[in-house]
């Protein structure tokens, strides 16, 4: 799974060919990986070394995060693009809700201290971070067994404004409130949704973005029965599909983009959370 992500990271910038990688990008150790493409001339043993370093850069990964990945086991691997109970994560909440009320450090403490952290920013620390973890990893598990084995996550982004080209989403409401959302450029969400009928389909009208609501539907089915023997129980809304238009939510919700063979789309997530669409 590491040549995987590290391929794709050396395609997107241009360092290899694809012919370079073809018979080795599905090569799990690091080091086998690294030393296939010292031995096809593509990148030198200190040249690999060095993009391995700017991509740990780019996107944030320590030394655990490229052994999570190497493991390919997606409990390990989602949780280092998409969190919500690390002490990292809270963190990050604290530091979005000080930024939109425009409190001082002083005045931050002062509540923290009155009242906690679970009093002052209830929209921004997570009400069941297990729950959302366990539910993004069990989406990203179907995601690879219903379309391809070959799935790349990106680090996530937080966001209560999100614009898309195309959308397609489902609420489930019980226990919790959940949405789930694919979106992206016409020509990636038409790529995906001609794997999942597997044939191209010339454009992206209504026989297309039910193939990916059926999709969303059976991911989000799978994902409730699972939480249902935890007694967290919610009921599928019909998905429904927009275009050109801007979702918007009262509190965070998490943009996941994921490669999927070649094709790069984005997955919404929002927890417990109001949302709309305009």
């Amino acid at each position: 799974m590491f040549a995987l992500y590290f391929s794709r990271y050396l395609l997107e910038n241009k360092l290899v060919k694809q012919t370079d990688i073809d018979d080795i990008a599905d090569l799990s150790c690091r080091t086998s990986f690294l030393g296939k493409l010292a031995e096809k001339n593509c990148l030198a043993g200190d040249e690999a070394e060095r993009c391995l370093s700017a991509f740990k850069k780019e996107h944030g990964l320590t030394d655990g995060c490229i052994e999570a990945i190497s493991s390919g086991d997606m409990e390990k691997i989602v949780p280092v693009f998409i969190y919500f109970d690390t002490e990292e994560a809270i963190e990050r909440d604290i530091t979005a809700f000080q930024k939109d009320t425009g409190l001082t450090d002083a005045e931050m403490e002062a509540r923290k201290q009155d009242k906690g952290i679970g009093w002052f920013v209830p929209d921004y620390v997570q009400a069941d971070a297990a729950l959302y973890n366990n539910f993004v990893q069990m989406a990203m598990k179907h995601v690879a067994s219903l379309v391809s084995a070959k799935v790349v996550l990106k680090k996530a982004r937080q966001t209560r404004e999100y614009a898309f080209a195309h959308l397609v989403c489902q609420e489930l409401k019980g226990t919790h409130r959940v949405l789930l959302g694919i979106a992206g450029k016409e020509e990636n969400l038409l790529a995906v949704a001609g794997m999942l009928a597997g044939k191209d389909l010339p454009e992206m009208d209504k026989a297309a973005h039910e193939r990916i609501s059926e999709f969303i539907n059976r991911i989000n089915g799978l994902c409730a029965s699972a939480l249902s023997t935890g007694e967290v129980f919610m009921k599928l809304a019909l998905p429904y599909w927009y275009s050109h238009k801007t979702l918007t939510a009262n509190s965070e919700m998490y943009c996941l983009p994921v490669v999927i063979g070649d094709v790069e789309i984005d997955f919404i997530f929002s927890f417990d959370n109001e949302v709309d669409i305009q």
